[in-house]
């Protein structure tokens, strides 16, 4: 009786062990294909073109620029020019925002988002400091 209880234990501590082997390798074969997925699949959905002039007067018309300033870099609400957000999230956001924004649900067209989107994404970022000469006489 013992040798029969001892066989199943090692048989049953086998079949964790395999069990345990085929889970690391499915979970490593899906590692490897995402790694060599094309880089657009790994960061998701591209982003959409938009018109950067509809989009600046869009951000103006529907009062962004009260908080994010008028090239979104930011005031009372976040910075969002020069933010890698996805459009996805950023379109999330603004139909269901988390922090202090109001909600703009539907009131904000799709298009509009998109245009909006590629307008924040074409503000050239800001200059670095010590790039600007008034800036360096300051002590």
């Amino acid at each position: 009786m013992r040798n029969t209880e001892t066989q199943r234990h090692k048989d049953t501590k086998k079949a964790g062990i395999k069990g345990r082997l085929c889970r690391l390798s499915s979970c490593l074969c899906v590692f490897v294909s995402l790694c060599f997925q094309p880089p657009t699949v790994l960061r998701g959905q591209a982003s959409p073109a938009g018109n950067i002039e509809n989009g600046k007067k869009a951000f103006r018309a529907h009062g962004c620029v009260s908080c994010h300033s008028y090239s979104g870099q930011g005031g009372a609400g976040a910075r969002l020019a020069q933010n890698p957000i996805t459009f996805q999230a950023f379109v999330n956001y603004v139909r269901r925002p988390k922090g202090t924004m109001p909600p703009f649900g539907n009131q904000v067209s799709d298009t509009e988002l998109r245009d909006i989107y590629a307008y924040l994404k074409s503000v050239p970022p800001s200059p670095d400091p010590k790039s600007i000469p008034l800036l360096n006489q300051i002590n």
